[in-house]
């Protein structure tokens, strides 16, 4: 006589069995973006069809870009593994402006008095999509140090993003959190039921290239901070204050470095 089969559990209830309903997937369900007319969006510009996709092992998943956005991605991954141990800063200007243009050579002159040696430096300029309240967003990247075999040669690869809201209308004035306080009156303590506040500043940007200046700041504060160059916390509140710092040095620089510029441009045309 043969053992019964045992049947195997579907970690289903006997609702869900009955009508043969499947569980919920546990987490944020990813949803695509999609363009007016219905079809799928580019998940980078989101102007244009996404057509071509990508495997990416960070998110987990497929993503769909459109052609431009992919030919851009190449090129980015061509240029950052393009003669690596031999570049310490490299800036990927996607904007292609006047002001990016002059944004790049400020970020490249401030971080020429820092030592940079043994770590790579990896900037881009770029505009960001999904930015709707935020004129510009500094983004940072420091990856953990490589354990094992071929840890005494590892380089240290550091990136800093700073994305403009597509379509802004110059100047922008908005209010930084630059710092915390401390509220000592217990009956404000009770009220606003903390007992700490943000202090804020307010700061206004002329046009993109004070505000990428100002994003540079902030996104090159933790990278900074990273290999011991600067002082301070690897903090918000410090990040911010040292991308207004930028934005103080970057309007003194200005006005010289455009003048010297237009003084070259027609001694060329001459």
């Amino acid at each position: 006589m043969t053992a019964p089969r045992r049947r195997r559990k579907s970690g289903l209830s006997p609702s869900q069995r009955a009508a043969n309903v499947r569980p919920k997937p546990k987490g944020k369900i990813f949803k695509a973006p999609r363009l007016k007319t219905g079809e799928l969006a580019c998940e980078c510009c989101l102007k244009a069809e996404g057509k071509r996709t990508h495997w990416t092992a960070k998110d987990g998943r497929v993503i769909r870009n459109c052609a431009d956005c992919q030919e851009a991605r190449w090129r980015e991954s061509q240029f950052r593994h393009d003669s690596v141990p031999n570049r310490e800063i490299m800036v990927m200007d996607s904007l292609k402006t006047r002001d990016s243009r002059l944004v790049e050579r400020f970020i490249l002159h401030k971080l020429s008095a820092f030592s940079l040696k043994g770590v790579t430096a990896y900037i881009k300029l770029e505009e960001h999509a999904a930015l709707r309240k935020q004129a510009v967003r500094a983004q940072h990247f420091t990856p953990p140090r490589k354990a094992g075999r071929g840890a005494t040669k590892w380089r240290p690869w550091y990136e800093a993003a700073i994305g403009l809201r597509p379509g802004v209308e110059w100047p922008v004035r908005e209010e930084i959190n630059i710092g915390t306080k401390k509220i000592d009156d217990e009956v404000a303590v009770e009220l606003m039921r903390k007992d700490w506040y943000f202090e804020t500043q307010e700061v206004k940007w002329a046009d993109a290239a004070e505000a990428l200046a100002y994003g540079a700041g902030v996104a090159l504060h933790k990278i900074l901070r990273k290999i011991g160059q600067i002082d301070g916390r690897d903090v918000g509140t410090e990040a911010r204050k040292l991308g207004i710092r930028w934005l103080a040095e970057f309007r003194a620089w200005r006005p010289s470095n455009e003048e010297r510029r237009g003084v070259q441009a027609l001694l060329a045309s001459g």
